[in-house]
């Protein structure tokens, strides 16, 4: 007698073996990997964290810095109002005067005048060359004011910038 459809001799359970060892290799794979993953992601989140932390740290100290501002502000306000300087009215002639006579070829960009201990004009601009500032140089000898060159350079559009502040 034959026996029919029955396998002795371990074959199925040779392949049995193989497929847990296979499906064992790829849990241990996915387990990894997972593994590999969650840190990248853990990492990620305290990097996330940390500049989060820098920002509300820079936002803190902007935050800080716009009160200070605002209370400076508040203060020379203040002092403006309680402070009455005024500058006098030959000061305001003797610049309407200089304007007016005012001959050189140039730009005038910003012209101010304030009070720091006494009133000063400050002059800011540009003229083509060095003749040309030698002029309002000696425009200022002539009015016989006492005045400081604070800046004097060459742009890169060749043209001759200068900062002057007249002592009245």
């Amino acid at each position: 007698m034959e026996w029919q459809g029955i396998n002795l001799n371990g074959y199925n359970q040779h392949q049995w073996v193989k497929m847990s060892i296979r499906n064992l290799i790829i849990i241990i794979a996915t387990f990894i990997a997972l593994s590999i993953i969650t840190i990248f992601i853990i990492f990620q989140h305290q990097d996330t964290q940390y500049k989060n932390r820098q920002l509300n740290n820079e936002i803190t100290e902007i935050e800080n810095k716009i009160t200070q501002t605002q209370n400076n502000i508040e203060r020379l306000k203040q002092n403006a109002i309680t402070n009455n300087q005024f500058i006098k009215k030959e000061h305001i002639y003797f610049l309407n005067q200089y304007l007016n006579n005012f001959k050189e070829k140039g730009t005038l960009e910003i012209i101010q005048i304030y009070i720091d201990n006494h009133t000063k004009i400050k002059i800011i601009g540009k003229v083509k060359n060095q003749e040309q500032f030698i002029l309002i140089e000696q425009q200022l000898k002539q009015e016989n004011t006492n005045y400081q060159i604070t800046h004097l350079y060459t742009r890169e559009d060749n043209l001759l910038s200068f900062q002057i502040i007249i002592d009245l």
